[in-house]
């Protein structure tokens, strides 16, 4: 390899070299360090192969999008650092500018010489709330004009995480970031040349979990059909042990794929996309693109039983081609969603943070915070009324699937969201179903719609019509028959959330969720149909708008194609379909005069000994609509 520079140059480089100090990841940030921070780390590929498509993709939407969304309302992150190392380049030229090349220096513990694999550190900077960069130069990567060069993909993310300097624009990351999400990202459209031996799977996966690093891979690979990226987050082992067993059997069963969950993001016309999850061994989904390379054998293993996900870097050269400029959206808006995801699931307190503007207004012209004692619980009755966790009463009336709450931080990353699905009768709707799901386990339940006098139980557990209930997330869940119109689910989360309980109740065709005495140590990051929790704010998915015209905010919270539904099976209107909405929610009010089996008079008394004024409200509003005195509670 031929490089050509000046003495001068040469001499800068080592000053830069013994000046500059690496980021101690082990270290624990100051006392006085309480901003939020990211890192967006790419390793990126010059080889003579690579296109301007996939560079300007990361330099032009993917970087760019990224930053503007952590600085947003919704996330606040106070600084977010873009670095990047360049790898694969065979010769440089007397024009390369070397001065981004800070951190020029054998890796830590290994002894690779930048020589080894033909790689070059391009140095950090900070992104601005914009998308734009302090220093342009950190992004300047290049393809090589001379061929015969090789690319050693696990050189390159070991040194990438290792030159990382502790100072980034003369801000020191351990005296000023309390928190650091970090996102690693290699591109390359090549396998692994082994040119480092001393790179192995192990060392790059160890490598990567003892810095906290998500590692994401656009490499060159087809998976499934034409899908945009996969995450395969399970053991693979056990499957391994099983095709190894089949092998002695003379009549091998079906290898059991439960557990081995991958979840695909897959592109939906007009630019959409949406999440299919498949329980399969993921090396019999994805193919190489080539298929006298090994970009599969080499890049998944890396990937394989993390939160990291492997991206098809055909799809996005598919993207730039004429026309395919959906594949390209799609591509963009699925990538991006999910790296900032998974940023703001390693940082949960980045997550939807209030300002104080958000907690100092007088209640009397914004909601409160949310509620901690002495209020009815939070939750949906079956004619839906919705009462936020701030105890704001509201009524939307549209038929589609809805999400009701969700947090992905619950229970230190378990995750929780809940999904709600109505339906439109005449001039008002009902919760007809209602889906929880707590880690990778689902709960569905249905009123009894099609027969509602045989006192049916409809539910499904993990998708098993009437399947056992035991645990959800690893809480116990338990069915009581109240009445032969009466069932009550119970999730008790007493045992990480003393006291807390999410009860879902159905009556005849109607379905009901309570949180049941919701503290903010259980429901504090929700967000959805119920309001944020934090400020009790009934804000749109943007995290900063709020939205009181509750037709508005109703079709917000629909259920959107990047979210995994909840339900068995499907029913309209899908989003791009709008939530169907009657002409007149209200105007049951006056149609029914002539034909009430149930008076006024008669539904106020009933409801009479609910405490809550607003549930009394409501309850009289239920009792009428369905002029069935039952509905009382």
């Amino acid at each position: 390899m031929k490089f050509v520079f000046t003495i001068a140059l040469l001499q800068l480089l080592v000053m830069g070299s013994s000046l500059a100090q690496n980021f101690d990841y082990s270290a624990s940030p100051a006392a006085e360090a309480t901003d939020r921070c990211a890192i967006i780390n790419i390793a990126m590929d010059e080889s003579h192969s690579m296109t301007s498509a996939e560079q300007d993709f990361m330099r032009q939407t993917a970087i760019p999008r990224m930053a503007e969304t952590l600085y947003s309302d919704q996330y606040q992150f106070d600084h977010v650092f873009v670095c990047s190392l360049g790898f694969g380049f065979l010769e440089v030229n007397e024009e390369f500018d070397f001065e981004n090349e800070v951190n020029r220096r054998k890796l830590e513990n290994l002894n690779i010489d930048d020589e080894d694999f033909f790689g070059f550190h391009l140095g950090c900077t900070t992104a601005n709330p914009d998308g734009t960069l302090n220093n342009n130069g950190v992004t300047g990567w290049l393809a090589s004009d001379q061929e015969g060069e090789g690319e050693d993909g696990y050189a390159a993310v070991i040194r990438a995480i290792q030159d990382v300097p502790s100072e980034i624009d003369n801000i020191d990351l351990l005296t000023s970031c309390g928190t650091l999400a970090k996102n690693m990202i290699l591109v390359t459209d090549e396998d692994r040349d082994e040119l480092v031996p001393e790179a192995t799977i192990q060392t790059v996966r160890q490598k990567v979990a003892d810095t906290g690093y998500i590692l994401n891979e656009v490499v060159a690979v087809n998976i499934r059909e034409g899908d945009i990226g996969v995450r395969f987050n399970y053991p693979i082992d056990p499957i391994d042990t099983a095709l190894e067993t089949q092998q002695f059997l003379d009549s091998p069963s079906p290898i059991d794929y439960e557990g081995a969950k991958n979840e695909f993001f897959v592109a939906t016309g007009g630019g959409n996309w949406t999440t299919e999850i498949v329980y399969d061994d993921w090396r019999n989904l994805v193919t190489n693109a080539d298929a006298n390379e090994f970009s599969k054998e080499h890049y998944g293993p890396l990937i394989q039983n993390t939160r990291g996900a492997l991206w098809s870097l055909e799809v996005l050269r598919n993207g730039t081609a004429e026309g395919n400029q959906d594949i390209a959206n799609a591509f963009a808006d699925a990538f991006v969603s999910i790296k900032v995801d998974e940023m703001v699931d390693i940082n949960p307190e980045a997550t939807i943070v209030p300002t104080e503007d958000d907690t100092s207004v007088p209640a009397t012209q914004e909601p409160s915070a949310a509620p901690t004692k002495n209020l009815p619980d939070p939750g949906s009755n079956g004619d839906p009324h919705f009462r936020t966790w701030n105890n704001e009463h509201f009524e939307y009336h549209g038929q589609c699937d809805m999400v009701l709450t969700k947090d992905s931080h619950f229970a230190d990353g378990l995750g929780l969201e809940v999904q709600i699905r109505t339906k439109l009768v005449r001039f008002w709707s009902y919760i007809k179903s209602a889906a929880i799901q707590i880690g990778d386990d689902i709960l569905e339940v249905r009123g009894n719609e099609n027969n509602p006098d045989d006192g049916t139980t409809n539910y499904w557990m993990n998708l098993e019509e009437n399947g056992k209930l035991s645990t959800i997330g690893g809480f116990p869940v338990t069915m009581r028959v109240q009445s032969k119109d009466k069932r009550l689910f119970i999730i008790d989360l007493d045992s990480r959330f003393p006291g807390q309980q999410i009860k879902i109740s159905t009556f005849r065709e109607f379905v009901r969720i309570d949180f049941a005495q919701a503290n903010k140590e259980a429901f504090g990051n929700m967000v959805g149909l119920l309001g944020q929790y934090v400020t009790g704010k009934t804000l749109a998915r943007d995290g900063a708008t709020v939205l009181s015209d509750f037709s508005e905010f109703g079709a917000e919270w629909q259920v959107l194609p990047f979210e995994t539904m909840l339900f068995h099976d499907t029913e309209q209107p899908q989003f791009p379909q709008k939530c169907i909405e009657p002409e007149d929610p209200r105007g049951f009010r006056r149609r029914r005069l002539d034909e009430e089996a149930v008076t006024e008079g008669e539904a106020v008394a009933a409801c009479d000994g609910l405490s809550d004024p607003l549930d009394r409200k409501d309850c009289v509003y239920d009792v009428l609509a369905t002029q069935n005195l039952e509905m009382v509670g």
